[in-house]
Order: C-alpha cells, then sequence, then structure tokens
C-alpha cells in the first residue's frame, strides 16, 4: 500500500525472530515427534503433517513462519507459558485444531497466524499482547474470539486497534454494514471471506484499505466509499462474485492491482478523473464489464488490466494517455470501438491480442500513427466543435 499520502502509526521490528531460512532448517535439531526446532530450543521451526496432538515444551519462545502448515491432522495443542511470539502464517491450514489457549505473557501474534482453523470454535488474547498482526483469524469461520488486552478490543463486532484506530479483523455477520465512525484504516484481510456482507458503506475518517481486505467476499453486492480514502491496496474486492456497484473516493490515484479481478457479475465502473494509473490486472476477468469511464488525468493502463472483459465494446481513452501496456485489453473479444482524444499512446506487445476492433476513432490525434497500429480496423478522424 502507499503510505505516502497518509499518516500512520510507526511499527518497530519484533524483537522475536519468527522468519525461518534454509540455513535454520539445516542447522535446527528434531525432537522425538519429528519437530524441528532452533539449536538453543528457543525457535520451533517445523512441524511434520502428520502431528496430531502435540504439547510444545517450556522455553520456547517463537513459534515460526508457517510452522505448522499442513498440519490438518492437528486437533489439540498446548503452548508454553515461556511463549512470546506466534509468527505469520503458524497454523495456516490447520483445519481440524479444536482446542488452543494462548498464555500470559504472549506478545506478539502475527499476520493470519491461524487462517483455516475452521473448526477452532474460540480464542481469547491475553492481557500481554502488544501487537496483532493482520487478520491472524481470517477465514476461521464462526469463531468467538475475545480479549483481555488493553490496546486490542471487541467493539462493533471487530477486534480493532484501540489507539490507532485500525480494524484487524471483523467478527459480525451484518448483511448491511456502515463503518464505525473513528476507524482510520482497514487492515489486511481484515472482512476476507466474510459471506454475510451484501452492502458495504465505508465510515467519513477512513483513510487507507489494506490488501485483501474484502478478498472473496462472494456475497458482497454494494461498495460506497467516502472520499477521505486515499489508498486502497491491491486485491481489496477480488473474488467478489456478486458486486455490482462500486462508487470509488473522488481522491484515489492508483487503481491497484487486481483491485476487482474476478468480479464476474460488475456491468459498470466509472473512474474519478483524480486517477492517474491502472495498475496490473485491476479489471482481470470481469466478464460482464460492458461500461468503463476512465479518468480524464489517466496516464497509465498497466498490463492485463482489463484482460478478459468479453462483455466490453467500447471504450474512450483520454488525452493524457502516455502508454497501454502487454496484454492490458487482450482477450476481450466483443470489444470493437475505441476512441483516441490525442496522439497515440504507446501501445505494447499484444495490448489488443484477441480483440475484433472496427471502428478507431481519432480525435484531434495523428491519423497515420493510428492506421499503422490499427491496420484492420476502419479509422475516423473527427473533430469535436
Amino acid at each position: 500500500m502507499n503510505k505516502s499520502n497518509i499518516k500512520t502509526t510507526k511499527r518497530t521490528k519484533s524483537f522475536f525472530n519468527s522468519d525461518v531460512t534454509t540455513i535454520d532448517r539445516q542447522n535446527g535439531v528434531e525432537d522425538k515427534n519429528g519437530v524441528l526446532y532452533s539449536p538453543n530450543k528457543k525457535r520451533l521451526l517445523k512441524a511434520p503433517n502428520s502431528l496430531s496432538v502435540y504439547q510444545i515444551p517450556e522455553g520456547v519462545e517463537v513459534i515460526c513462519f508457517s510452522a505448522f502448515y499442513g498440519c490438518d491432522k492437528l486437533t489439540e495443542i498446548k503452548l508454553p507459558n515461556s511463549l512470546k511470539c506466534i509468527g505469520w502464517n503458524a497454523f495456516i491450514g490447520c483445519s481440524s485444531l479444536k482446542s488452543l489457549e494462548l498464555p500470559i505473557g504472549l506478545k506478539r501474534i502475527e499476520g493470519e497466524a491461524f487462517y483455516g482453523c475452521k473448526s477452532l470454535s474460540s480464542l481469547n488474547i491475553p492481557s500481554t499482547v502488544e501487537y496483532i498482526g493482520p487478520n491472524p483469524i481470517t477465514n476461521c469461520g464462526n469463531i468467538v474470539l475475545s480479549s483481555d488486552s488493553i490496546d486490542y478490543v471487541i467493539e462493533n463486532d471487530a477486534l480493532i486497534n484501540r489507539f490507532e484506530k485500525r480494524i484487524i479483523s471483523y467478527l459480525g455477520q451484518e448483511k448491511v454494514y456502515i463503518m464505525p465512525n473513528g476507524i482510520v484504516e482497514i487492515e489486511r484481510s481484515a472482512y476476507n471471506r466474510c459471506l454475510s456482507l451484501i452492502s458495504v458503506k465505508l465510515g467519513t475518517d477512513v483513510v487507507a484499505i489494506g490488501k485483501d481486505a474484502f478478498y472473496y467476499c462472494e456475497n458482497l453486492e454494494s461498495v460506497i466509499m467516502s472520499d477521505s480514502i486515499v489508498d486502497v491496496d491491491q486485491y481489496v474486492f477480488c473474488g467478489c462474485h456478486k458486486l455490482k456497484t462500486v462508487i470509488l473516493s473522488e481522491k484515489l490515484t492508483i487503481i491497484s492491482s487486481s483491485l476487482f479481478s474476478e468480479c464476474i457479475t460488475l456491468e459498470n465502473i466509472f473512474l474519478p478523473n483524480s486517477i492517474t494509473e491502472i495498475w496490473s490486472s485491476s479489471f482481470e476477468n470481469c466478464m460482464k464489464l460492458k461500461n468503463v469511464r476512465l479518468s480524464s488525468n489517466l496516464m497509465r493502463i498497466s498490463s492485463k488490466a482489463f484482460q478478459n472483459c468479453k462483455s466490453l465494446k467500447k471504450i474512450e481513452f483520454p488525452k493524457t494517455l502516455k502508454i497501454i501496456e502487454e496484454k492490458a485489453f487482450r482477450y476481450c473479444s466483443n470489444l470493437s470501438e475505441i476512441w483516441f482524444y490525442g496522439a497515440l499512446p504507446v501501445i505494447c506487445d499484444r495490448a489488443f491480442w484477441g480483440c475484433h476492433i472496427k471502428d478507431v476513432h481519432v480525435v484531434l490525434g495523428n491519423g497515420p500513427d493510428f492506421q499503422r497500429v490499427f491496420r484492420n480496423a476502419n479509422i475516423h478522424e473527427d473533430i469535436i466543435l
């Protein structure tokens, strides 16, 4: 996410290292269950997929990145009182895990730590926790989350960083959701795969939306952004298969990568004139997208931005446009009419591959250049009075 335009709280590097390298694994030592530890036994590096019930010994301080990845037979695990940090994706995909108690003394729960732990019915955040990364309970079903932390509290059906005013994880089942006042940031994956949501109106204090925030909210139909929002990261609405209505902030300058990819029912998109760039795959596979109004200040359309938008028939490019990157409109098989309001921009390899363009309208442009690029189309040099 581009943070250049917003004020954020500085986050210091963790004292507890949860990363795992090839050298770490080579130098690691296994216990009798095949669980790999660092030589000093303070870091749990990797557990075997066959593990079903396990007790981590006292002295272990860190469960490392993806340590229990693939342990889909794991039903119960006991954590030591010495534990200080649970790393990114530490228990990702532990779909059979039913029992887990976080110890007093735990300080960090890193991003998506319990991703996909669908059998986990409840989880309590201890009072000692000082940092929680992006949605640790992503795709965990109907888990009941509670918190004893003064920094991370449950309010308005969401886990919130109370001081930074960030939504970490949405816990509710509302169909129509209006964001409470005071929230300034929606953290990465906060509403990821929330199937109850149909309509969302984002609050007037929100300035940033993190990556994957509404990823695969498959029943989401309507999104209304306030003009306070200046940053929307990549994949935010990717896979929202029923999304039909989108009102974007007038302060956005970029449509980020894969922002609306796989939104297969989206028919209309009107970009505010603040937009200067459309990044890669932004609308890829939006197969019902018919009407696109580009920003009058648009300068770049990146690779695959509208790839496979099979219902798109006509598009008008503003005079500010400088480049259309490779495969930008590839496989837009019904795209037959395009308008250029100015000189021909740089058109990269296969930008219109698989299109059947019949008519190219040139307004105040250089006709011969267009004829060279669109050899099989009728070139119409139009003048607007």
